[in-house]
């Protein structure tokens, strides 16, 4: 299954119909992911915003994006209440 925040990818239609924001969380190898963008627990990987040692968003060089992160490894979607 593929889940997604961004509206032009295919795992969007998934997050819509398991409730949207709020109500989809991604785990991966068990814990649950912050700020995850897109998943796919058939390929086995997610992406989030990147933050820094202190929790904080991680920019881009230009400064005018968050960076994203590929993480790899069993991931779960699953629906919360």
């Amino acid at each position: 299954m593929r889940v997604s925040v961004i509206e032009t990818d295919p795992g969007h239609a998934t997050f819509r119909a398991m409730g949207g924001f709020g109500r989809v969380a991604a785990f991966l190898d068990g814990k649950r992911l912050r700020d995850c963008v897109t998943a796919d627990s058939k390929t086995g990987w997610a992406t989030v915003y990147e933050r820094d040692a202190e929790g904080n968003l991680v920019l881009n060089s230009k400064r005018n994006a968050v960076k994203l992160k590929r993480l790899r490894g069993r991931i779960e979607i699953r629906r919360m209440r």
